[in-house]
């Protein structure tokens, strides 16, 4: 019975971890690591076509804006709404 409970307060040290300390250094990391949108454009020039960024990886058009680390911080990265790989970082301001 008492490691349910261990396991429990466990469990929520880490939730509540990541809620109030969302800028962990792995995750920073990958996102820094993450080109800009300008960048992604001049690393890639084959995947930009009539001024549209296109997904490097399935050629694909559709993207979307995901958290980097928690809902409502402003740092995002952008996926291919196909594949799902990331693409590149943005900062909302």
């Amino acid at each position: 019975m008492e490691s349910i409970f261990f396991g429990v307060v466990i469990i929520a040290g880490l939730i509540l971890l990541n809620r109030f300390f969302p800028f962990m250094p792995w995750t920073t990391l990958e996102w820094q690591s993450l080109p800009t949108e300008s960048e992604y454009r001049q690393l890639h020039p084959s995947a930009v076509k009539n001024d549209i960024s296109h997904c490097v990886y399935c050629d694909s058009v559709q993207q979307f804006d995901f958290p980097a680390f928690n809902p409502g911080v402003v740092h995002r990265k952008v996926l291919c709404a196909k594949c799902k790989k990331p693409l590149w970082r943005v900062t909302l301001e």
